[in-house]
């Protein structure tokens, strides 16, 4: 069985399953090839994790030396700026965020959707513990691939979620997180504009 080893904020994690190739560069799971053209029809194809690859348009991604190379070519070039939102493309701890979002709001959900749709989100927030309250605090400066709390804060500022206050009974107020519209309809393989 395939071992993985991802880097964290809080360190190295060693995982095992068949989760796929790893990044050339490293132990995690590949989840992109690199695009750089190299002649003809081909492309790189280096494995590549999130750690490793660069975004350089909408599903475009390249590998860490290709990048640098398209930069020399390209120095007044900006940055890559996401204008479309779909499930396949966001980091993966965003995913993860999300996913646990929507566990919850499948549960609850009875199919019966309209107008009234974001008080019922809302109603199916759940609390996400420490990187809840880190997000929160706003002391997250993790990327959205290495922790919860950099997944989290990448779906807040791109209003994929929101924060739902919530108060039990002797208590402080604690944070609690429910898709919006928008992250609901990611998450159901809709492609929306970014916010």
């Amino acid at each position: 069985m395939p071992s993985y080893r991802a880097q964290t904020d809080k360190g190295d994690i060693h995982f095992h399953g068949d989760l796929g190739e790893h990044c050339a560069d490293c132990s995690d799971v590949a989840g992109w090839l690199c695009d750089f053209p190299i002649g003809g029809d081909l492309t790189c194809d280096r494995r590549l994790c999130e750690r490793h690859g660069r975004v350089v348009g909408d599903n475009a991604h390249y590998c860490l030396t290709h990048y640098r190379q398209w930069r020399a070519m390209n120095p007044g070039e900006p940055d890559y700026q996401m204008t479309h939102l779909r499930r396949d493309t966001l980091p993966a701890m965003a995913q993860v965020a999300l996913g646990f979002l929507k566990e919850a709001f499948d549960r609850r959900d009875q199919g019966h959707r309209g107008e009234g749709i974001t008080p019922f989100l809302r109603n199916s927030a759940i609390p996400l513990g420490a990187d809840g309250v880190r997000v929160v605090q706003g002391d997250v400066e993790d990327a959205p691939f290495e922790s919860l709390a950099g997944g989290l804060r990448w779906c807040l500022e791109h209003g994929l979620i929101e924060v739902c206050w919530r108060k039990p009974p002797g208590r402080d107020a604690q944070p609690w997180f429910a898709m919006t519209p928008n992250g609901l309809a990611v998450m159901e393989g809709e492609t929306v504009e970014r916010g």
